[in-house]
């Protein structure tokens, strides 16, 4: 269907659906869609797009999916401040923290998109083995932005570590250790680094893994992304001038357990699109974290 939009508006489309620019341009997720290009929004995805200039769509949209026009854009003053904040004290790393359902990874791809639109180089690691959206789900992945993307899941991956689980809740270790050697990575290939991380902040386990990341990272900014105050007790130790408080966007979507299952199949089909079958001799495999083969 063809839609012809006025500067100024602003959509909300749920996936499943296609908009493809025939003149004019847009914005998704701080990412520039200019005459000619088109966006895929998958199941279980929703996102706004703000009309930047006089424009004609092509939309596309399949069942359970719906457009809608909005009257104001989703995405607060906030978020760019915070951004014009990071370009000019040139902080290097970023971590986010929220509950599940609070849009980080949407707020990671904004940061990043205009980041590099700001001429800032970043960089994204995605801290949730069992959600990755960068890599396969049971590792941890890292992708240098070249250019803007809508999903992070487009980005090209630059380095990943195996977790082995899509819990860290049992492999605390292998997570921290992980979440360190890809920053370590990241930064050498970016000024700035935005890490995500999963939406475990409450009980015991929640709690110390938070903390620990926090401790190992020193990140120059802590941005919470909280409904209330339910991060609060993650951060009452460290400077207030580090911490950023964000409210969630009552536009945060829900995603159901059966959306989230088809959303960690998708970088699985990307990763392994055109993989073969190699055979190895046993005794030219190393194994590590496990008895086999160590003797």
């Amino acid at each position: 269907m063809e839609y012809k939009v006025n500067k100024g508006d602003v959509y909300i489309l749920k996936g499943p659906g296609k908009v493809g620019v025939k003149r004019g341009r847009i914005e998704a997720v701080g990412k520039s869609v200019k005459s000619g290009e088109e966006v895929l929004i998958p199941l279980g995805k929703s996102i706004p797009l703000e009309v930047k200039e006089k424009s004609i769509l092509s939309i596309e949209v399949k069942k359970p999916g719906e457009i809608r026009r909005i009257k104001e854009r989703t995405i607060p003053s906030s978020w760019d401040n915070l951004i014009s904040h990071i370009v000019k004290e040139k902080a290097r790393t970023i971590l986010v923290l929220g509950e599940v359902d609070t849009g980080k990874s949407f707020f990671a791809t904004y940061l990043a998109n205009k980041l590099l639109e700001k001429g800032v180089k970043p960089a994204v690691l995605d801290g949730d083995p069992g959600q990755s959206d960068i890599g396969i789900p049971g590792t941890l992945g890292l992708a240098a932005l070249k250019k803007q993307v809508v999903f992070l899941t487009e980005a090209r991956v630059s380095a990943i570590y195996f977790v082995g689980s899509h819990s860290p809740g049992l492999h605390f270790l292998p997570t921290i250790v992980g979440i360190k050697r890809l920053a370590e990575a990241g930064l050498k290939e970016a000024n700035t680094i935005i890490i995500n991380t999963t939406g475990w902040v409450q009980s015991d386990g929640g709690r110390a893994l938070k903390r620990a990341k926090i401790e190992i990272l020193s990140p120059e900014i802590i941005v919470l992304l909280q409904r209330t105050d339910e991060l609060e007790h993650l951060i009452k130790s460290y400077p207030p001038k580090k911490i950023v408080r964000i409210n969630v966007s009552k536009k945060a979507s829900f995603t159901s357990e059966g959306e989230r299952k088809k959303l960690r199949e998708l970088p699985s089909i990307r990763y392994f699109k055109g993989a073969r079958k190699i055979r190895l001799p046993l005794e030219r495999i190393a194994t590590d974290r496990c008895y086999f083969g160590t003797g």
